[in-house]
Formats: structure tokens, sequence, C-alpha cells
């Protein structure tokens, strides 16, 4: 059993949330959340660096000179790996996939053990609600600031209000999620993870049930 502080839009607190986790989590699970973060890295990485190969190089369409009787070796191409400014043997290529898999299984343990130490190092908080009518970044880092939030904060919000989005946007390390974007990465990254009841309510029916 742990505890979870709720907040009012204020920014004072109102109430704690009695969460029911799973205390094996903190003895299991390393590896999956490991293979976990591997995953998402690797699935996030581009394959910018290309070389070319002998089909893609310009020119060599002509032998450089003939077969028989210079003395020199024998030639077929200017686009030779061997030739200065031919094609290179083995290079980077852009078509390298990266992507690496993992099985629902193991990305669950992976999210819940994620969970369980994020809410029980008291990383986690949750906010009532935002009755924002007018953009106004000033309330935004004002009620981070009346929570005690400071450095790296995951925001996890619907944002389907215009308001509550513009207010938010320009605040510097601030991360905005909606809980189906959630991830082990961002949650180990930020320091605290602030949440709107709503979307906190799909994150326990989701990995903490």
């Amino acid at each position: 059993m742990a505890k979870v502080k709720v907040y009012s839009a204020e920014g004072k607190l109102v109430e704690e949330l009695d969460i029911e986790l799973d205390d094996t989590l903190a003895e299991r699970g390393e590896e999956a959340l490991a293979l976990s973060l591997i995953r998402q890295a690797a699935n996030a990485r581009k394959p910018y660096a290309h070389t070319k190969t002998r089909s893609e190089v310009r020119g060599g369409g002509a032998k450089p000179w003939r077969q028989k009787g210079t003395g020199r070796a024998r030639h077929g191409s200017r686009r030779s790996p061997i030739w200065v400014g031919g094609a290179k043997t083995f290079g980077p290529d852009n078509k390298r996939n990266y992507t690496k898999r993992l099985n629902k299984k193991e990305r669950r343990l992976a999210m819940r053990k994620v969970l369980y130490h994020a809410i029980v190092d008291g990383k986690v908080a949750v906010l009532q609600g935002l009755n924002y009518t007018e953009p106004s970044t000033k309330r935004g880092v004002k009620l981070f600031s009346d929570i005690g939030l400071d450095g790296k904060i995951l925001f996890v919000h619907s944002f389907t209000e215009h308001a509550v989005l513009k207010s938010f946007s320009n605040i510097p390390k601030l991360k905005m999620y909606d809980a189906s974007r959630i991830n082990a990465y961002d949650i180990l990254a930020h320091d605290h993870i602030l949440c709107v009841r709503d979307e906190f309510d799909k994150v326990r029916e989701r990995w903490l049930s």
C-alpha cells in the first residue's frame, strides 16, 4: 500500500489516495525494464549514416583502359571500391532496421515496475483538474511552484482544452503526454510525474490493476 497526494487546481493538498501495489515488483522485473528501455531507444533510432555501393556511385561506365598490353592491372570500372572516389565495401546504409520487439508480458512487467518505484519514491502526484478559461503560462508555473515540483516534470493530461495546452507548452523542462503515451523511459527520466485525476485513473486501470 502506498499513498499518492492529490492537489487542487490552486496547488493545495486536498487528500491522499491509497494505492494498492504489488510489492513483489521491488525484487523482480529488472531485466524486463532494461529490455524495454533498449527497445524504446532502438525504435527511436534513425539510420542516417549511408555510403554508396558500386551501383549508386556516379560514373564508371567506361573501362579505364584496355584489358591487355598496358602493363597495368586490369580494371573494369573507376567506381570499384579499390579506387579513390569509388564505392565503399560493407559501409553503413540508410536501409538498416534497428527495430526491436518485446512481448506484451515483458512490456507490462516493465511498466508496472517503473510505476511501482515512481509511486513508492513519491514522484507521482495527482491533480483534481484545471479550470483555465484563458492561457496563462504564469499560472501554470505558479501551480508547479505551489505543489513543490521542480526540475524535469512529466505532466499527464488529455490536453483537449486549448487554454490548458497553451498555459503549459512554454514551460522549460516540462513534457506533456496523455495517459496512452506514457512510457518507462520518460517516467525514469523525469523528477516528478503530475497526472490529472482522469488520466491517473486510466494509468491505474491499465498498468496497476
